[in-house]
């Protein structure tokens, strides 16, 4: 879990697959594998094409795959700053939100195996796995360690197929993926309800793993 890679491809995975993760605390928290890593952990993403552009931090990448189809409206710049996550550009954003839900195997900011090593190394934090009891989320099997340690993109496509569906938002019900913003929403109507959906999974990630 301490591969620059794996916060990428836990992220990537657990999209793609519908796991659970959730935000807590400013953790990002992927349970099946029971680990966490700060929000501010960067990947090896780039917020631009360009070689030298920031790396994008976890938070930051967690909120595009939360929030999905109203990242443009949920995303305000209150909300990211009250995370500490960088707003993903109008551009960029499309392209990453498919490679991250795992429906592309290509990704024009994703840092290459050989540049790897610019990327600082994660500090991950293990948690206790839950065990299920009635009514309760069931554990899955954690992602394999050799894909950790595998850029995104690369052999993880070819290795292991991932879910060409939508994918479900981090701790959301298949009632709320279904559920899309009505055309006659206001836009601050729109933005308060992401806004209580994000701190409805703080509490409940607090529950599950206290």
């Amino acid at each position: 879990y301490m591969s620059r890679s794996a916060p990428l491809v836990l992220l990537r995975a657990y999209t793609a697959e519908e796991r659970w993760m959730a935000l807590r605390e400013g953790n990002v928290i992927f349970e099946d594998d029971g680990v966490e890593y700060p929000g501010y952990t960067l990947l090896p993403l780039r917020e631009s094409e360009a070689s030298d552009a920031p790396l994008i931090s976890l938070i930051s990448a967690w909120l595009l795959v939360a929030l999905r189809d109203r990242y443009q409206v949920g995303a305000t710049q209150q909300l990211c700053a009250r995370h500490s996550a960088v707003r993903i550009g109008v551009d960029q954003a499309p392209d990453l939100l498919e490679f991250l839900s795992g429906r592309s195997e290509q990704c024009a900011l994703l840092v290459s195996a050989a540049g790897l090593a610019a990327v600082p190394q994660p500090s991950p934090t293990r948690l206790p796995r839950p065990s299920p009891r009635g009514g309760e989320r069931p554990t899955r099997p954690p992602i394999s360690p050799m894909l950790l340690r595998v850029v995104p993109g690369n052999v993880l496509d070819r290795a292991t197929p991932l879910a060409d569906k939508r994918p479900l938002a981090a701790g959301a019900s298949p009632h709320q993926q279904n559920g899309e913003a009505g055309s006659g929403l206001l836009v601050g109507k729109a933005v308060k309800e992401l806004e209580l959906v994000l701190r409805r999974l703080e509490v409940e990630s607090s529950a599950v793993m206290s």
